[in-house]
């Protein structure tokens, strides 16, 4: 009888082993997995003194999600990640739709222009920068 209480262990044990792997797998992929959002730069604008920079980029967060454009300010040296939104600016679609343009207007303003009546994020300061926007003529 000893043998059955034995080999009932090691069914369990290994029951338990072929169900639970596979969650911990999960856990893993998404804890210490790649970005689930995926950004591809479209334009970087220098400030005058080159110690910031506009990026405008596209954001991807997978297949449950749409394109967005997005815009950050940051420092001149600093590389935009995987895991960050824009800072300033954020409207749905593609950077080719919305037809950005930014200029800096003095080292601490900047003017965008173009699709800018649909942002979902849409700051008048940031980083010390302050930002003014201007709908595009035909838009």
């Amino acid at each position: 009888m000893f043998s059955w209480v034995r080999i009932l262990l090691i069914v369990t044990a290994i029951a338990g082993v072929v169900y639970i792997l596979p969650f911990i797998w999960f856990f893993l992929l998404i804890a210490l997995g790649p970005d689930l959002c995926a950004n591809q730069i479209y334009q970087e604008v220098y400030s005058a003194d080159r110690t910031l920079k506009a990026v405008v980029f596209q954001r991807d967060c997978g297949a449950t999600t749409g394109f967005s454009t997005q815009v950050s300010v940051l420092p001149a040296g600093e590389t935009l990640g995987n895991d960050v939104a824009g800072n300033l600016y954020i409207a749905n679609g593609r950077p080719a739709d919305s037809r950005l343009l930014l200029q800096w207007t003095s080292q601490r303003s900047m003017l965008i222009q173009g699709h800018v009546t649909d942002a979902i994020k849409q700051e008048t300061m940031i980083e010390g920068v302050a930002v003014s926007y201007i709908q595009a003529v035909g838009h």
